[in-house]
């Protein structure tokens, strides 16, 4: 059976550990990313020949599962060692390391004597940025539908709950363990009707009953609208707002009402002078209301908008394409003809919708 490893040689220009040679000599195939630099040198010395990583391992793009793939292969029913430039044990590449073995490697990753400059130099404050890029990329990923991509950026989210829970054990106010402990006991807590002897009902009760248990949990709270993240994307925080209402009562008797309320903001926005701050006011309550129709249309307001984005950023994309064929800019066509290019690139879609609905 074919194993991949990767080894680290330790810092230095010293020979090759003998251990880790006599593992290197008996290996099917050993490879390195520079075939001119220190780590081919120090194995050739040590009688190793190491062999340039396949180009398929190193094309612009290639994941950790191209890389395995390529040592898989040149392993042929024994193992293919991959070599680099650093203090790394022996590990292996085809196994399924468990969730305890990243908390280990970013304890080493923080190790004050000798772990990585850029992670030691980090902190909570540092790594916020980060945290927000890896969120978006796993919403960037479900939109693509790849589970692969999804699977690869779930783990970049993973690393930073890692990260910020060793810099806390660092500095001894909480650790992994505590993490795990306290959604454990918030998904125990507000799931009665799963874990205690509560009806489930509906999903619209299961939902207030979910808030009213935070309210429980957070006594210290003096509004229904505390803990709503400050930082939110204001689409996504019109939502958490109109919700958290809604379940204190603050509702229309249906969605004819919503409607009247978003003819009301219109007209009053009618009445007021371009670029005053009387007009930026009526445009936030349209908005508002907007999100609240969502709602009552069972509608993502953040994801429809995401959507309607995408979809006027590939018409005009496509008309763009258009006018380049024509081999003309997109600006010379005029209001008329861009309304042309427009509804010509509706037509396409709709097309190309139909042609791939059957």
């Amino acid at each position: 059976m074919s194993h991949v490893a990767i080894a680290g040689l330790p810092g230095g220009e010293g020979p090759v550990p003998e251990a880790l040679a006599d593992r290197l000599r008996r290996a099917r195939a050993v490879f390195v990313a520079d075939p001119g630099g220190t780590a081919a040198r120090r194995l050739a010395e040590a009688g190793v020949v190491p062999q340039p990583l396949p180009g398929g391992a190193m094309r612009d793009g290639a994941g950790p599962d191209a890389l395995v793939g390529s040592l898989r292969a040149a392993a042929c029913g024994g193992e293919a060692i991959l070599v680099v430039d650093a203090a790394l044990p022996v590990l292996a590449l085809d196994e399924h390391p468990s969730f305890a073995e990243l908390v280990r490697i970013m304890a080493r990753l923080r190790d004050p004597d000798d772990g990585c400059p850029w992670d030691l130099e980090q902190t909570h404050e540092s790594l916020r940025p980060n945290m927000i890029e890896e969120a978006y990329e796993v919403v960037e990923a479900i939109d693509h539908a790849d589970d692969h991509e999804i699977a690869e950026e779930l783990g970049d989210v993973l690393l930073q709950i890692a990260f910020h829970s060793q810099m806390a054990a660092e500095a001894g106010t909480f650790t992994i363990d505590d993490v795990s402990a306290g959604i454990v006991s918030k998904l125990v807590f507000r799931h009665p009707h799963i874990f205690g002897d509560i009806e489930a009902g509906t999903a619209e009760e299961t939902l207030a009953r979910w808030d009213q248990l935070k309210r429980v949990e957070k006594p210290h709270r003096d509004s229904v609208l505390d803990g709503i993240p400050p930082g939110l994307p204001s689409l996504m925080a019109a939502q958490k707002i109109s919700r958290r209402v809604v379940a204190a009562g603050f509702e229309w008797q249906d969605t004819e009402g919503v409607f009247v309320k978003l003819a009301e903001e219109l007209a009053e926005l009618r009445e007021t002078e371009n670029g005053s701050p009387e007009a930026a006011e009526e445009i936030g309550d349209i908005l508002f209301t907007v999100v609240n129709l969502a709602r009552h249309y069972g509608v993502d307001a953040e994801t429809a908008l995401l959507g309607m984005n995408e979809k006027f950023s590939r018409r005009w994309r496509s008309m763009e394409a258009v006018a380049g064929d024509d081999g003309r800019r997109i600006g010379a066509y005029g209001a008329e003809g861009l309304e042309g290019l427009w509804e010509q690139a509706k037509r396409a879609e709709r097309a190309d919708n139909e042609q791939g609905d059957r």
